[in-house]
């Protein structure tokens, strides 16, 4: 099945749930019109572009060279734009005569959010942010996320802009969920960082650091995200309740900092984690908290998957091991039984034991707020999807100390950045230490199996979960009290399938940096999201790449057919390419077409084999 003719079966599956889960007047695009609000987006470089009302809803700031259809859907919010711009002016609760919304300025997207910057006649302004489909579960999101940072201000006073007014549930006059707040003090660390000296980022590794340590003054027993208690009653969840006696850690500490009377209004319910979460259109029955231990994770992601697969069994084309041959859900199913049987030996009754603390989910340059003038951190954003968890399924590093983030200093006698964070964590929790930075082997053994286990059905993830239970396997790194006999039921031919396929990702690897760096053009990465400024440039490229890529293959059939299969973008000639598909598939008898008796007139449903 080709990458088009994919991307075309999941647009037309989403569409209904898209449309149907929204109130029509939100999901009907409006234009502008000269009496509202001046309408602009955020460029990169600062400047501000006109746009429509259309504009808003839809990502605009990358394009994407494969599966553009798919990756522009999940992220398409449409809303009711009156209705929002008369709860952001009724936000702070202060009428004032005579005010209106001059201006909307689309912020630069991230991936989960609409973030639009109001400003009001007054000079008042204010954000409103709206998660896109992809965000997390409807009303979890935005709900859990409220009740955190409520939680947050009473109990160690991070610093991060006021929630004036929202809504969690996305049947409202607005059309979608919903977060109106104060805009952030400061500027974006992304402004400066990179023309900061090494003492200068080393101070606001230093101020991160101590950020984190008051997130973590409260230790919990269970494993999940934070929500009022009234708000998830209703909806007859399973919760833990924070006031329980067993369920805060450190509880003497806890009652000294607010009354027993604050601590009761609070529940741990499911988790907003995005690892959880499959997408717009997940109906599957998935487990998501809350989680006594990392026990009950780790089995729970099995569970999980197990589930999935009995509900969808859809198969996937794996064009690296064959150009033809179809992944089996039974192989996968195999894995599962192997990552839970694994599991049981696994986990270890200290790491059941670890106290399950708060941590900001993204901790970008984009979401470090600073004083320019004093160099201060003096206020936090993106603290959607934030999560309790255990010290093992933390980040390793905050998203700002990536490697592509790194910059070079001419004082040879500080630290890099990513070891003062080290030595900083090291003093202030010494366990998140111990379990992640003390032996990072280790780490990558246990947290390797739980990492690639979720979704990788539709992640096309079967190779590297079955990379990580044989990289267990074969290392002598951890001693299990017993040994695990499901890992030495792999076949002989699986084995030889498995070595196969790696060899062709290493190659496929290695040709794609080579060839990405024969000049210095515009970067493409592996997922191919570029800068809608950069798109057709980079079309051109993908294509010239592609030849290339193709030629080295040399004259060997199957080889170049192999290579053709499995470049990661789209190529010009994909429309012939799909019809070929087609055709093979019809002529195999690989796809069975049936036509629907839903009102879904002018679909027509497809069931792969």
């Amino acid at each position: 099945m080709s990458k088009h003719f994919a991307a075309t079966l999941y647009t037309s599956r989403h569409l209904l749930i898209r449309t149907r889960r929204r109130p029509f007047n939100s999901c009907r695009r409006r234009l502008s019109t000269p009496s509202g609000p001046a309408l602009f987006r955020q460029l990169e470089d600062g400047t501000e572009q006109p746009i429509t009302e259309d504009d808003l809803f839809r990502y605009q700031r990358h394009r994407w060279l494969y599966n553009a259809a798919k990756e522009q859907d999940v992220r398409y919010r449409p809303f009711n734009l009156p209705a929002l711009i008369e709860r952001a002016l009724n936000a702070k609760r202060e009428p004032v005569d005579g005010l209106t919304c001059v201006k909307i300025l689309k912020l630069l997207e991230g991936d989960h959010n609409k973030v639009l910057l109001f400003t009001m006649s007054d000079g008042d302004e204010l954000i409103a942010r709206l998660p896109n489909p992809n965000a997390g579960s409807n009303r979890f999101t935005v709900a859990s996320e409220v009740a955190t940072r409520r939680f947050l201000q009473n109990i160690c006073n991070i610093p991060s802009p006021r929630v004036w007014d929202w809504d969690f549930r996305d049947r409202n006059p607005v059309g979608a969920e919903w977060i109106i707040e104060s805009k952030a003090a400061g500027e974006p660390l992304h402004k400066h960082w990179f023309g900061m000296d090494r003492r200068a980022q080393l101070g606001i590794i230093e101020q991160v650091v101590d950020l984190e340590t008051k997130l973590t003054s409260v230790k919990f027993a269970s494993h999940g995200s934070i929500y009022l208690k009234r708000w998830l009653y209703n909806q007859k969840l399973f919760c833990a309740r924070v006031d329980s006696p067993n369920e805060i850690v450190n509880r003497d500490e806890a009652l000294k900092l607010q009354s027993e009377r604050f601590w009761r209004q609070f529940v741990i319910g499911p988790s907003t984690d995005r690892r959880l979460y499959r997408g717009p259109g997940d109906f599957s029955k998935q487990f998501r908290g809350p989680f006594k231990d990392l026990s009950h994770y780790a089995r729970s992601l099995s569970r999980n998957e197990r589930r999935y697969m009995l509900n969808n069994p859809w198969a996937k084309a794996n064009y690296i091991t064959s150009k033809q041959l179809q992944q089996d859900p039974s192989e996968y199913m195999e894995l599962i039984f192997k990552y839970a049987a694994l599991q049981q030996q696994l986990i270890r009754p200290e790491f059941d034991n670890d106290p399950c603390t708060l941590s900001h989910p993204n901790l970008s340059l984009d979401n470090i707020w600073i004083d320019p003038s004093t160099e201060k951190i003096v206020s936090l954003t993106g603290w959607q999807s934030i999560t309790i968890t255990p010290p093992l399924l933390k980040r390793p590093y905050p998203k700002f100390l990536d490697t592509e983030f790194q910059t070079q200093s001419d004082d040879r006698s500080l630290p890099l950045p990513k070891e003062r964070y080290r030595e900083l964590v090291k003093s202030s929790d010494p366990l998140r230490y111990d379990r992640i930075f003390s032996n990072p082997q280790k780490y990558e053994l246990l947290m390797g199996p739980m990492s690639n286990i979720f979704n990788a059905w539709n992640n096309c993830g079967i190779f590297a979960l079955r990379e990580s239970l044989l990289a267990f396997r074969n290392s002598q790194e951890i001693d299990l009290a017993k040994s695990v006999p499901e890992l030495d039921q792999f076949s002989s031919e699986e084995l030889e399938s498995h070595a196969r396929e790696k060899y062709a990702r290493q190659e496929l690897d290695v040709l794609f940096n080579m060839i990405q760096n024969v000049q210095h053009t515009v970067n493409i990465p592996r997922d191919g999201r570029v800068l809608t400024e950069d798109f057709e440039h980079a079309k051109e490229l993908s294509e010239v790449y592609r030849r290339q890529y193709i030629d080295l293959a040399g004259a060997t059939k199957s080889r170049k057919a192999m290579h053709e299969k499995t470049w990661p973008f789209d190529s010009s000639d994909d429309e012939v390419a799909a019809a070929v598909s087609r055709n093979q598939l019809n002529r195999l008898g690989l796809v069975k077409k049936h036509h629907s008796k839903s009102k879904l007139n002018g679909f027509r449903k497809i069931y792969v084999d």
